[in-house]
């Protein structure tokens, strides 16, 4: 959807601090229709969250990415592949459909520029803020490449607020804010 808000998480369909936050950003994206959500697939923790990321981008070419998205980050047990295809079912994609475009080169290229563009500069854990063009940072950052490519997407924006846990980068971009 289109917004004066954006906000960009990368997460991992297995990782418990991103489901924990999933009912919220699903609340907030029904209350603020100003809000352009971005979800960024960035499977770390399991086999089954690559599985689970390529069926995510496979529902998105049925319509269903957000349906597909909200109800595995529900699933509150052991992430497996069957549990993906369950959902997937659950959610009525066409599973046939599903498991062929999973195969798809552009669905490993996605996933595979997510996980390098983050991964490159290690691991980062800082809150970012953007205020009145002047940048705050507190936390961790691997390198001080890290810190340009944080000041760049400062740059980028009016406002930036980035706020990371262990296995989770989200950051909002809001126009002004």
């Amino acid at each position: 959807p289109e917004g004066d808000v954006t906000v960009v998480e990368f997460f991992d369909y297995a990782c418990p601090y991103c489901r924990a936050l999933a009912p919220q950003i699903h609340a907030l994206l029904g209350e603020d229709k100003k809000l352009r959500f971005v979800f960024k697939e960035f499977p770390i923790l399991t086999d089954a969250s690559t599985f689970a990321s390529r069926a995510a981008l496979a529902a998105a070419k049925q319509g269903k990415y957000t349906d597909f998205h909200f109800a595995l980050m529900d699933y509150h047990g052991k992430l497996t592949d069957k549990v993906v295809m369950l959902t997937a079912q659950s959610v009525g994609l066409d599973i046939d459909r599903l498991k062929s475009d999973m195969g798809a080169p552009e669905i490993a290229a996605e996933i595979a520029d997510e996980l390098g563009r983050i991964t490159q500069e290690g691991p980062m854990r800082v809150a970012v803020s953007v205020s009145d063009g002047e940048v705050t940072l507190t936390g961790e950052l691997g390198t001080s490449s890290m810190i340009s490519s944080v000041v760049k997407i400062a740059s980028d924006v009016d406002g930036v607020v980035a706020v990371t846990s262990r296995l989770t980068v989200s950051a909002a971009l809001a126009d002004g804010e």
